[in-house]
Parts: structure tokens; sequence; C-alpha cells
């Protein structure tokens, strides 16, 4: 069995870089000619993000449709995945309350909750939930940080990423909206994937290392593997951002790539939408949620049984 944290990093992380994307609607036909007196992609990125710092929260819902096609000695196996899932989250105090579905064979519905450095998970095949805490010695200003620089979902996360980029993306106006497109081919995609893997395995390990946590050689292995083995063949980003406030309203990804998996090929071709509704200012975890869960442990106990 593998260890607990390297499961959930390494699924936190493939997830962050297999995001899907839509459709653009007609661009302002005036827009270039005006375009030279107005802001710049790089400008108005700036302005977003620092909208985005001053928003204490976030209410969006997110769509992703994926196709998986598997080639497993010569024979070949196609699967479609549908997740739809309503997320609330805050940064300070950081928490989240996220609800949805994934659809495959069948409809597995999902309901979570991260507040107080634990997390509160239901049962999909019933009304139980079970929790798991952060172990006591994680430094939690640091875990926060990292977990909100990690998070696949949140847009705000998706900005950040964007600035390394910035002599790639392209700008249109449309209907009030700045839309701000990332396009990239093979060669650039993966570079993409580096700046953003790298930055986060670094806080991942250091944090294992500050806190105590066994197992800093073996995640670091798990995810050279995972890294070696997975390649992006293209990668489309689409940012909505209101002209006059520079918040942003939706983003849409699409992404395709394929990566070895114990000797089987998985290709995938995956499209996301995020549509935010709106801010939040506080998550409340109900009080039967609470006091009914059944404690799972901590995050570093899990780790040292998947050690055994």
């Amino acid at each position: 069995m593998k260890p607990f944290k390297s499961v959930l990093w390494i699924l936190l992380l493939s997830i962050s870089l297999i995001t899907g994307c839509g459709q653009a609607e007609q661009a302002d036909p005036g827009f270039e000619e005006k375009k030279k007196k107005e802001l710049t992609p790089a400008q108005v990125l700036e302005k977003a993000t620092k909208a985005a710092e001053k928003q204490t929260g976030l209410h969006f819902d997110t769509t992703m449709d994926q196709t998986l096609n598997m080639e497993t000695n010569g024979m070949k196996q196609s699967m479609d995945q549908n997740m739809e899932m309503e997320i609330q989250m805050t940064r300070e105090p950081l928490a989240m309350h996220a609800k949805g579905t994934i659809n495959m064979n069948e409809s597995i519905p999902m309901e979570m909750y991260f507040a107080d450095m634990t997390y509160y998970m239901k049962n999909p095949q019933g009304d139980e939930w079970s929790k798991m805490e952060i172990p006591g010695n994680f430094d939690k200003e640091k875990f926060e940080e990292l977990l909100n620089q990690s998070s696949s979902e949140d847009p705000q996360a998706m900005l950040e990423q964007l600035k390394p980029f910035q002599n790639d993306l392209k700008m249109t106006h449309e209907k009030g909206m700045y839309i701000i497109t990332l396009e990239l081919n093979e060669e650039q995609s993966q570079k993409y994937m580096d700046v953003i893997v790298e930055d986060k395995m670094d806080q991942i390990l250091n944090m294992m290392k500050d806190t105590g946590v066994p197992g800093e050689e073996e995640m670091k292995s798990e995810m050279d593997k995972f890294l070696k083995n997975m390649k992006i063949h293209d990668l489309k980003q689409t940012f909505h951002i209101d002209e006059k406030t520079f918040e942003q309203k939706k983003v849409d990804q699409k992404l395709n790539m394929e990566m070895m998996l114990e000797g089987n090929k998985i290709k995938t071709d995956q499209k996301m939408s995020m549509e935010i509704k709106g801010g939040v200012d506080q998550i409340t975890i109900p009080d039967e949620v609470k006091a009914n869960a059944v404690d799972m442990g901590n995050m570093k106990e899990m780790d040292g049984m998947g050690q055994q």
C-alpha cells in the first residue's frame, strides 16, 4: 500500500495539470484598433491578481468532462467521466466546502469540508461522515499557504500560474469582458507543467522535512516517476475578466495528455469550466457533522500504516 501522502499529493498535482476548456464568444471587431490605447494582457492580469487578493472567499461551480483511452497488450478501452461540483472557499481562515457528483458507470455523490486543519468527508453510499486531522506539528501557516497555492480548483491560483507565460498571452474584448487566452504546444506545455509542479514539490518536501513526516525520499521518487511518464500534448486556458472591476467571472480550460501507468498507456482529453458565482465571507461546518464524524486519525498516522 503506497503512503497516503504520496497518493494525496500525486492526485492533487495531476488534477491541476489535466483541466479543460470552453468556447470563446465572438470578439469585438473594433478591439484591435483600440488595443494600443488599452491595457496589455500582462497589465490586465496584474490588476485581476490584485482584485483577487482583496476577496476573502469565492463561490464557484465546476464542471468537467473527460475521456480516457487506455491501451493494454494491444487491447483498447475507452471511458467517459463527468464531474459537477459546487465549491465555496475562504482564505483567512482557510476553509472549504465542496459538494457534487462524479459520473462514470454510475453517479457517485461527494461532499467534504475543510476547516481548522481537519478534513470532513461524507460516505458516498450513506449519510455517515468521517474526519481526518492534519498532524499538530505541521506549521499551520505553511500548510494553509501550500494548500491555497496547490488548489487545482481555485481560479485565483490559476492567475498566479500565468505569470511566467505573460509573453504568450492573447487578449480580446467581448461584452464588457477581457478574454485572456493562453494556448501552448507540447514543448511549452511541458515547461508550464515543470514550473508549477517543481515549485509545489519543493514546498511539500520542505514542509515534510520541517514537520518530521517520514517518506520524503519516497515522495520525491514517486513524483519523479510520475512526471517522467507524463506527456502533455497541448493546453489551453481562457480567463473571463470584468473590464470594470477586474474580477474573474469564468475560467475555461482544455488539455490533451498521455501517460504510462504500470505498463498501460492512458490518453486523456479533458475539458473543465469554472463559473464564479460570487464571494464567501464564512464557511460553517454543521454541528451534526462535527459531532458524528468518525475519527480516521491523522495524515501522519495513515502514512505510517501505509509503510507497514
